[in-house]
């Protein structure tokens, strides 16, 4: 139910899972990769500041649908590109060339940072080159 009030609000919102009081697998997952990041500046400043925009949001044992486009995938690519135009900081963790396929200012993009190791989802500065100025943005 919160998450369906979250998404009907008018007002700003945190992220649902670093927000959620409960420890349910969504929380300790997030908790987890953004370790470093809530001891540097907070939970609260992190759930407040973080959106996390996945490009296909249903899980695949082996990823083979970068060509298939769901209706709601739409508002995920307009998500991204309101981001670009307020110059947010975005940090693309995996799949940077289906993102730039459906959003092509990413490519040249001078505000994303990338993963040093993809295959980690931590978001720590061992694994992003711009990890301070990730910081400092959320402050």
């Amino acid at each position: 139910m919160k998450l369906r009030s979250d998404i009907a609000s008018d007002s700003p919102t945190n992220h649902f899972h670093l927000s959620d009081s409960v420890s349910r697998p969504g929380h300790q997952w997030w908790v987890r990769a953004c370790r470093e990041l809530i001891v540097d500046v907070g939970l609260p400043a992190l759930s407040a500041s973080l959106l996390s925009v996945e490009f296909s949001p249903y899980h695949s044992k082996k990823f083979a649908h970068g060509h298939v486009r769901f209706p709601s995938q739409s508002f995920s690519f307009w998500l991204v590109e309101e981001a670009i135009k307020r110059k947010a900081i975005i940090v693309c963790m995996r799949g940077l060339r289906q993102w730039c396929g459906v959003v092509p200012a990413l490519g040249t993009y001078s505000n994303i940072q990338l993963p040093k190791n993809a295959r980690t989802s931590a978001l720590s500065r061992r694994n992003l080159e711009k990890y301070s100025k990730l910081v400092k943005a959320i402050r």
